[in-house]
């Protein structure tokens, strides 16, 4: 009788260990990794600045150095404009005019992007037409204004042009414009009735 247990505890045990063996039984599956890298985001202006209609005159016969200066702003919050004019220069507004806008669109969501605009001085507005000492006029004291996205209603200021949940934000740009203060070493002569253009990049970074 004992023989016959001991037996039946080896067939049992035997058993065991054939189905532990085939419980590690593996097989193997090639797999794949796969990331789509994208850097590049949508921006585009959507108003150009406009400083309306003016009535203005430059202080042609001071020498540079001295010359007066006036002045119009608009303002990248959407206030009104305002003009400030000097003895020798002047100006006035006469049809109020507004801030450029801009839209950014598939950006990293909540994403903090860094906004570059122009330095003061850097960017001439002249009259297409007109000979090159017609006064002109130069941009300076831009400034930003951030419309929508996690920041709204904030000026742009230390990289806080924050995107929202889906990568867009917008932004709207300021700037005063100067008269002409070449003066006398310029020999500039008064504005002409028209249209004055210039160009100038606003540069969105992460």
């Amino acid at each position: 009788m004992t023989n016959v247990k001991t037996l039946s505890k080896v067939i049992a045990i035997a058993l065991l260990a054939a189905g532990s063996t085939q419980a590690t039984a593996e097989e193997t599956a090639p797999s794949t990794a796969t990331v789509k890298v994208q850097n590049a985001f949508d921006l585009a202006q959507v108003t150009g600045i406009d400083f309306g209609t003016i009535r203005v005159t430059s202080d042609i016969g001071t020498a540079t150095a001295t010359a007066e200066v006036a002045t119009v702003t608009i303002y990248a919050n959407g206030d009104s404009p305002s003009a400030d004019s000097k003895v020798k220069a002047s100006a006035q507004v006469i049809v109020d005019g507004a801030a450029a806008t801009y839209t950014i669109a598939k950006v990293a969501p909540f994403s903090k992007l860094e906004l570059t605009l122009p330095a003061d001085d850097a960017v001439t507005l002249k009259a297409a037409s007109a000979p090159s000492e017609t006064s002109n006029f130069l941009l300076s004291g831009f400034e930003a204004y951030i419309t929508s996205g996690a920041n709204k209603g904030k000026a742009y200021a230390a990289k806080n042009l924050a995107a929202d949940s889906e990568g867009n934000v917008t932004f709207s740009v300021g700037a005063t414009l100067k008269t002409d203060k070449r003066g006398t070493e310029g020999a500039i002569t008064a504005y002409v009735d028209g249209d004055y253009t210039g160009t100038f990049d606003v540069v969105v970074s992460y």
